[in-house]
């Protein structure tokens, strides 16, 4: 398994929101409660990727990794 990485970009958005969804849930289910419906929001995600912070992980073509160095 191979993973390509990138700088985020504006069209990402979809898939770092159902990859975040899912992130939500796994932590949940571990009693790790960092993350809700209140943050992060897509519009966290949009800033990161404007302010050329955030890349993301592509593996088999699909969005593996989400991650925003600052």
């Amino acid at each position: 398994m191979e993973i390509t990485y990138r700088k985020g970009t504006l069209e990402d958005l979809s898939g770092i929101n159902a990859l975040i969804k899912k992130a939500i849930i796994e932590m949940d289910t571990k009693g790790i409660h960092q993350w809700d419906e209140k943050y992060p929001t897509l519009d966290d995600f949009k800033e990161d990727i404007l302010s050329d912070q955030l890349y993301v992980g592509v593996c088999n073509e699909q969005l593996a990794v989400v991650y925003v160095l600052n």
